[in-house]
């Protein structure tokens, strides 16, 4: 592939390198080669440092597009391998002869008529000394560049290397041309770093001179590339478009997908930065991921005053696929300096880089003490991302034995009920002083609303289906030998998340905002580009478990679960009816959405809030309040072994009858009445006993322990009797 200078990418480069990603789903493997024009400027040494920094960030484009790995995917350029002056001059040769000889690479120098494929320049012989190299079965390209093909073919072969030729269809241009090549192309083909803009400017220019032309181009684009292009860059894409406006929408927000993949500049790096591992840590990772855990720190840390990084602990709380370290910077080479205590978290460069947009458009704007600041973005370094939380309450000075601890452990039994509930009191005013003050302040009143669409996210899928044909007719996806003894539903789905790895989609119902997980089998490429985030999928799907079915599987595995729900409400039933209960008021607006123990974190004297991943401008504030106390409740019950078999708010009453004159700070997480007046004042008691019940059956999703499931189950019962007696 030639390397474009300034990094100038148009849609037919993201259309050919989408037919790529397709030869490397179906597991062949791809080698692209980036070999720059520089013959005319050999001596110009500006020229030629500029255009290798070019090479090197298109070749960082390149692989995160592709999101492959050696050995599948190799990207190399004609600067990374040797070729002799020796083997130019002989293949130049055999150029010249076969242009005299061979009518393929006469129409080559003659009807190409590009200055690189000039008889007089010898960058054709360097293409086809470096392809040689490779030894490849096959080229590819696009139609309209079968002159190229076929002349390297007839060198290729007459060197002793034969490969057999694969064309793709050519992208259109915005006049509906394939003609790209020979013309003036500023008005005619949309670039990459179009912004909208531009985009906008570029169509109106061509819908003023050609009658009907762009609609034409925006029906060709969303048919010919988009279902092609890997499917994360078609997330917030709508895929079903009816007028102009809607296309047009579609493709700016799949330009600024692809602009994310663009390194436009080199990431600086810290070179002389020292890491230090925690042994524990290294010795469970393989060095590969080592490795680019350092190369992510040093981008981290490109611009700060920092001589030595101690990644010393890792955190395991939540069900995330990122990971998340503690890390000790050092400014001096003095050993008993700390200088900051900072939080550094890895994972999918995009995910991190929505993250880090939630923080700066919903969280800096109001953000106090109280929340972690994104001090440094990294990525995409081998489609991984880095981002570094720091508060200016963790600057430690001279003391190195502090360490940011979990919230859970300043509620150890072992500190005795006295300071537990001096600690549950100072988390109390936290929530007051930062969370109501940043974010849960700035929500809104809806009157006579439900609580279901914040819940049916978080409960198990209401339905798991399974589905293994795409009707050609209809498009529904549908499972293809219907038994009688199968039961299956039909509905309209949204997509918000597509995972290929496990064959799964999640959706929700159209009509009802119902969680659904679609799994499937036996579905190609073509079909599998439907499960786009936005997509409306039908479907005809049978019915492999319901909700009801999650919960029978958990009370089976457990007598003592089951003697839970005995003479009660079953889990479902319990779900159902708040999920339908309408309430007077709830009150929505800006929340953290994650807000579990281990996304505030602590030294002792302060605590601070992180992770902005699930941060959002419209949610139902009672849920981060439940979700905080319900998860700090199961951690400090469950986990310390202390978990009784009796309900808890009758156990809490027997022990104040046993202790009439015990102190009323007892320790008890889940009390409304300990909540500020401001907070009680946005968040009704029955909305917040229903959200913890809620809470309490969502968690039971994730892959608890069998304590921490009759913790989950007996608080799901109790606050539902505490909903119901209000």
């Amino acid at each position: 592939m030639h390397c474009r200078p300034r990094l100038e990418f148009h849609l037919g480069h993201v259309h050919a390198l989408s037919h790529l990603h397709q030869l490397l789903v179906q597991g062949h493997c791809v080698t692209v080669l980036v070999i720059p024009f520089d013959e005319h400027e050999a001596h110009n040494r500006t020229f030629r440092l500029r255009l290798q920094e070019d090479v090197e960030l298109t070749k960082v484009f390149y692989r995160n597009f592709l999101g492959f790995e050696s050995p599948q995917l190799t990207v190399v350029s004609t600067y990374d391998i040797e070729i002799s002056p020796e083997d130019i001059e002989r293949m130049y040769e055999v150029f010249q002869q076969l242009y005299r000889d061979d009518d393929s690479v006469r129409r080559l120098v003659e009807v190409h008529g590009r200055t690189w494929a000039s008889i007089h320049s010898k960058f054709v012989a360097k293409c086809i000394c470096s392809i040689k190299r490779f030894h490849p079965t096959h080229t590819t390209c696009g139609s309209k560049h079968q002159l190229i093909s076929l002349a390297f073919k007839a060198m290729l072969s007459r060197s002793g290397v034969n490969v057999e030729e694969v064309f793709f269809s050519d992208l259109l241009d915005l006049t509906m041309s394939s003609s790209m090549d020979n013309k003036d192309t500023a008005h005619t083909v949309v670039e990459i770093t179009d912004n909208d803009d531009f985009v906008f400017h570029k169509l109106s220019l061509q819908q003023c001179r050609t009658e009907n032309k762009v609609e034409s181009w925006l029906d060709h684009f969303s048919i010919q590339l988009l279902p092609k292009v890997p499917a994360r860059l078609t997330q917030n894409v709508p895929s079903t478009c009816r007028t102009t406006a809607e296309k047009e929408i579609a493709l700016v927000r799949f330009l600024a997908n692809v602009r994310r993949l663009i390194p436009y500049v080199q990431q600086a790096t810290a070179s002389k930065l020292e890491i230090q591992f925690n042994g524990t840590y290294r010795a469970k990772k393989d060095q590969a991921q080592i490795s680019r855990y350092s190369e992510l720190i040093r981008r981290v840390y490109a611009s700060e005053n920092v001589q030595r990084v101690e990644v010393s602990k890792e955190y395991t709380d939540g069900a995330s696929p990122t990971t998340v370290f503690e890390v000790r910077e050092r400014t001096t080479d003095a050993s008993d300096h700390v200088a900051n205590l900072s939080v550094l978290k890895f994972g999918d460069s995009y995910e991190l880089g929505k993250e880090r947009a939630a923080y700066e458009a919903i969280v800096r704007p109001s953000k106090t003490s109280g929340f972690a600041e994104v001090k440094g973005f990294a990525g995409p370094y081998e489609r991984m991302g880095a981002l570094r939380y720091q508060s200016a309450e963790y600057f430690m000075g001279a003391s190195s034995r502090q360490h940011i601890r979990r919230l859970c452990d300043l509620y150890s039994h072992s500190l005795g009920d006295d300071e537990r509930s001096r600690n549950l009191t100072r988390l109390f005013r936290f929530l007051d002083e930062h969370l109501f003050q940043a974010l849960w302040n700035r929500s809104k009143k809806l009157e006579r609303r439900a609580v279901s669409d914040q819940y049916n996210v978080f409960l198990p899928a209401r339905y798991s289906v399974f589905i293994d044909h795409r009707d050609p007719v209809s498009g529904d996806f549908c499972k293809s030998k219907m038994g009688d003894t199968q039961t299956l539903l039909s509905m309209q789905l949204r997509v918000t998340e597509y995972h290929s790895d496990l064959k799964r989609v999640r959706a929700y119902t159209v009509d009802s905002g119902q969680k659904v997980d679609v799994f499937y089998g036996n579905l190609d490429e073509q079909d599998t580009q439907q499960f786009r985030e936005g997509n409306v999928l039908s479907v005809r799907a049978e019915v492999r478990k319901e909700r009801r079915d999650t919960f029978e599987r958990l009370l089976k595995e457990d007598d003592d679960l089951r003697r839970i729900c005995e003479g009660k409400p079953h889990p479902e039933e319990i779900a159902q009816d708040l999920l339908a209960f309408e309430f007077e008021a709830v009150h929505h607006g800006p929340i953290h959405g994650d807000l579990h123990c281990g996304n505030i974190i602590t030294t002792g004297d302060s605590f601070c809030v992180i992770d902005y991943g699930k941060t959002s401008a419209s949610g139902l504030v009672a849920h981060d309040i439940a979700m905080l106390l319900s998860d700090l409740h199961l951690k400090t019950t469950a986990d310390q072994g202390t978990e009784c078999h009796t309900d808890m708010f009758s156990t809490i009453r027997k022990f104040f009858q046993w202790r009439p004159d015990v102190d009323s700070n007892y320790f008890v997480v889940l009390d409304y009445g300990k909540l500020s007046n401001r907070i009680r004042q946005i968040v009704d008691e029955k909305v917040f006993w229903a959200s913890l019940a809620l809470t309490f059956l969502g968690t039971l999703k994730f892959p608890l322990s069998v304590p921490q499931r009759r913790v989950c189950l007996r608080g799901a019962y109790d606050c539902y009797e505490r909903f119901q007696n209000l």
